[in-house]
């Protein structure tokens, strides 16, 4: 098409239903790449990036990591002001000051090693040396690896470092467990019941601005999301959700319980999004009243995941609601229950049992 081949000229690409702009600048064999909403932004970014790849390209960068005096707990410091540097989002910034604060706290000696020194003898140390789930390791020795490969491009972390853990995570409500949704405070329990219908996180849930939210076409714009920009499909009860939030959050602006121009959806007293731990608290308390002992607030996201397969939705179709990238991260999180197993096998028997019952001819 014609129009197609306009936008590919002009650096436009399609995601999330929202046309941007494309910026890719090239210098020594170096590449940097980002997307922007405004030709304004496009120039300016194309500025930024090419003068990140010349301060690369003649050693002046601000992450300092590649010194042999850097000790681990100095590199992860610089890693976060380098994600920042990036324009990485604000959770893989805060996931890497966890992971220097746990390192600071339960491996001294770690942290304290030079850059030079560290191998996977150490990795292994700390993987071992928690008490969490093996996904949490995981998590936190990707983000070990990520900033020891800025510092030490040669490093390779061998995957059997890695601890096995469940690749097909069953997390959904049956009908007596959606109980919990009475136990849990607003404006919490409206999150909570927004994200199963939604699939959206926790983080999206609490950030949501209200000019993000397009009642009459029924969709969240998103602007920022951990898999860039994209568009979320509200169903009836969402739509019905989204619009009691918001005549409470008009109410509370006009007694002046909220600041005239927050633009959350869901602000604290203080006009504020709420913090993750709190939406955590507050979920995990009403889960485990209702005997959910291992229910969280982001498994909503495999119930709302799990929902939807049983109810007929394709693999395609599931990777456009929950915005995924390839359908092995949605084999993650959606799993098909007994009852819709049960239903595929009797729609498969049906037909050799007809056959079977056939009068020849």
């Amino acid at each position: 098409m014609p129009g197609g081949r306009g936008r590919h000229k002009r650096g436009l690409v399609r995601k999330g239903g929202q046309l941007l702009y494309r910026v890719r600048v090239y210098l020594n064999g170096r590449e940097r790449e980002r997307l922007c909403r405004t030709p304004a932004e496009r120039e300016q970014a194309q500025a930024e990036l090419r003068a990140e790849l010349e301060r690369e390209a003649s050693g002046d960068t601000s992450f300092t990591g590649s010194e042999d005096i850097a000790t681990f707990a100095r590199l992860l410091r610089e890693y976060e002001t380098d994600l920042l540097r990036r324009s990485r989002s604000r959770d893989s910034v805060e996931r890497a000051s966890q992971v220097r604060r746990v390192l600071e706290r339960d491996f001294p000696d770690l942290a304290a090693l030079p850059v030079s020194v560290v191998d996977v003898h150490h990795f292994e140390n700390f993987r071992d040396g928690r008490h969490v789930k093996p996904a949490t390791v995981n998590r936190d020795l990707r983000v070990l690896r990520a900033a020891l490969k800025r510092a030490r491009p040669t490093f390779v972390v061998p995957n059997e470092i890695f601890l096995p853990e469940a690749h097909h995570r069953v997390r959904w409500l049956t009908a007596r467990d959606t109980a919990i949704f009475r136990g849990i405070p607003e404006p919490v329990r409206t999150m909570s019941r927004l994200a199963a219908e939604t699939l959206m996180r926790q983080g999206e849930v609490r950030k949501l601005r209200r000019s993000a939210v397009q009642l009459h076409l029924r969709v969240i714009e998103l602007d920022k999301a951990k898999g860039g920009p994209g568009q979320v499909v509200l169903n009836s009860c969402a739509t019905t959700l989204l619009k009691q939030q918001l005549r409470r959050l008009d109410r509370d602006i006009a007694r002046g319980d909220i600041p005239e121009d927050c633009p959350w959806v869901f602000p604290n007293p203080q006009g504020r999004p709420y913090s993750r731990v709190h939406v955590s608290r507050a979920f995990r308390l009403a889960a485990r009243a209702k005997g959910l002992t291992d229910f969280t607030f982001h498994d909503l996201r495999h119930h709302g995941a799990t929902t939807a397969l049983n109810h007929g939705a394709s693999l395609p179709q599931l990777m456009q609601l929950g915005r995924w990238k390839n359908a092995a991260m949605v084999q993650r999180y959606a799993a098909a229950t007994d009852r819709a197993l049960r239903r595929i096998a009797e729609k498969i028997s049906r037909p050799l049992s007809e056959r079977r019952h056939q009068r020849p001819s």
